[in-house]
């Protein structure tokens, strides 16, 4: 009786070596999705705390584009602007370039952003005490140029320091600053696009609970020692 256990052991070590060499080829036969072969590829030996340049010495540029939704307004006793916008922030990393035709053609990848180089743009004049003041998105765009999409919807509080000596002809001047918090502008430099500051806006804003209208045409950006502000006229 023994030998017959013995067999049938031998018997079953076999098949269950047969069964792992069928289930190991077939996996190799697997093709993997181009999208995560793409993944793989720009994420080997990628490095997300140092700026996304061959030269280091050389400045990378953040381009950001607003389109303001809504003024939902401007609280003059604690003198706080609350507005809501769309902001889109593109860069190049230069790490995150891939060829088209040797992976199906994929063109863009969307990923985590904790898992890549971002800049750590702040509103400088942020007046929210829950909000930290840092533009944070969950994931971004990532191009086979190495074009990366940042694309955020926020509501911001800033500080605007408003004057009603001349009431009720007054009108204010409000800014939003932003920059990066850590580098220094000769590192990172921020540019808005012209268009987004006057072809997505309209001629003028409706605040909720005043008469006061914001004017478009006063929108423009200035270098200062934070990075762009963003000028706005309430009339």
């Amino acid at each position: 009786m023994s030998w017959m256990k013995e067999s049938l052991t031998d018997q079953l070590t076999t098949q269950e070596i047969i069964n792992n060499q069928t289930n190991s080829a077939l996996y190799k036969n697997i093709a993997i999705p181009h999208e995560q072969q793409v993944y793989r590829y720009i994420m080997k030996n990628y490095e997300l705390c140092v700026r996304p340049l061959k030269n280091i010495s050389e400045k990378l540029i953040v381009k950001l584009y607003i389109r303001l939704q809504q003024i939902s307004g401007l609280n003059e006793r604690n003198q706080v602007l609350t507005t809501i916008m769309f902001l889109e922030q593109i860069w190049e990393d230069v790490y995150l370039k891939w060829n088209e035709t040797e992976f199906g053609n994929v063109r863009t990848l969307r990923i985590p952003a904790k898992q890549i180089w971002t800049p750590d743009t702040y509103v400088f004049n942020n007046a929210d005490h829950i909000n930290s003041g840092f533009l944070e998105g969950i994931y971004v765009l990532v191009h086979s140029s190495g074009k990366v999409t940042w694309s955020i919807p926020v509501q911001l509080k800033t500080s605007c320091k408003v004057d009603i000596t001349l009431f009720p002809f007054d009108y204010q001047n409000c800014e939003i600053q932003f920059g990066s918090w850590i580098y220094q502008s000769d590192w990172i430099e921020y540019q808005f696009e012209s268009q987004s500051l006057h072809e997505n806006l309209t001629t003028s804003y409706r605040m909720n609970h005043s008469d006061e209208e914001f004017d478009s045409d006063k929108v423009n950006n200035n270098n200062n020692n934070h990075g762009m502000v963003l000028s706005m006229k309430i009339t």
